[in-house]
């Protein structure tokens, strides 16, 4: 373009942006940084029990998983929204992303670089979340399927990169992108320890899970729900709406399994699946609700 920029910033349309966001970006970009991903939070979490789901899986991740590994220095991943890119990184490297999960490619393919995308806690955006779980799970779909092909084209790059030049942060990105196919092999496992136990089990099958009280699997999942609790009480939630949401939160998590089991027959399929957002909040309500 004839005019130069220092840096470009993405969001989505229906996105409120805290009045500091580009302040925020604009502190990292003269600090050295590259790639930037702000604070994810969600404008309308309780609208429904499923943006309920997505605002308590956000205010975990941008808490207890970003927060964490900008603190470790590892590399922080890209949500899709309120991402700064240098300019110059992008002329070198163009955007190249052509996945259904263009954010999480374009980090593989940063990390790949050596630039370690970061995390700014304070640049906040609001983001509206779908309303139905029809809606969630063809949204999460798509991630899905996205993800099983940034998995396929970046796991060995990284990992061999990651050995040859011993780097860290190389290696977890690999990890990361290859946990697609961990998601799908516990749901097989699973599935299978379920039939096992319900259809298959019997005083001749003599296993691990023959000894254990049903009760450690209700604790199994009170832990799970618990650290989202944990993530929910350090960011200062204060909807007790959403807190009793919580109850149905378990069957989002299970929901993923389905899900990525029906994303690695259709991972083909390149067919973007728009997501309805018809939700009018201003900034100012989802400021006042946040207290």
């Amino acid at each position: 373009m004839p005019r130069q920029y220092d840096g470009v910033v993405m969001f989505d349309a229906d996105n409120l942006a805290h009045p500091d966001f580009l302040s925020e970006m604009n502190n990292d970009l003269c600090s050295g940084a590259r790639v930037i991903q702000g604070y994810i939070d969600t404008k309308n979490p309780e609208d429904s029990w499923i943006t309920a789901a997505y605002g308590i899986s956000y205010w975990y991740c941008n808490r207890l998983w970003q927060l964490s590994r900008h603190n470790l220095g590892m590399a922080n991943f890209l949500g899709g929204t309120g991402m700064c890119f240098e300019t110059n990184l992008l002329k070198e490297m163009g955007w190249g992303a052509t996945s259904l999960v263009e954010d999480l490619e374009f980090t593989m393919r940063c990390v790949d670089r050596g630039v370690y995308p970061v995390f700014n806690y304070d640049a906040k955006l609001f983001d509206e979340k779908p309303l139905t779980f029809k809606a969630s799970a063809r949204q999460r779909l798509r991630w899905m399927q996205g993800h099983f092909t940034v998995a396929r084209r970046y796991f060995f790059p990284l990992l061999w990169k990651s050995i040859k030049e011993r780097n860290l942060v190389k290696l977890d990105m690999a990890l990361y992108g290859v946990n697609v196919y961990i998601v799908l092999l516990t749901f097989l496992l699973t599935a299978i320890i379920w039939v096992d136990q319900s259809l298959l089990s019997g005083p001749h099958l003599d296993t691990l899970y023959g000894y254990m009280p049903m009760w450690i699997s209700f604790l199994a999942i009170a832990a799970n729900v618990f650290i989202f609790l944990a993530a929910m009480i350090l960011e200062k939630v204060k909807s007790k709406k959403v807190y009793a949401y919580l109850i149905l939160f378990p069957i989002y998590l299970i929901s993923w399994w389905p899900i990525t089991f029906y994303a690695f027959f259709t991972q083909n399929n390149k067919q973007w699946s728009h997501t309805q957002h018809t939700r009018v909040v201003r900034l100012e309500e989802v400021q006042s609700k946040q207290g």
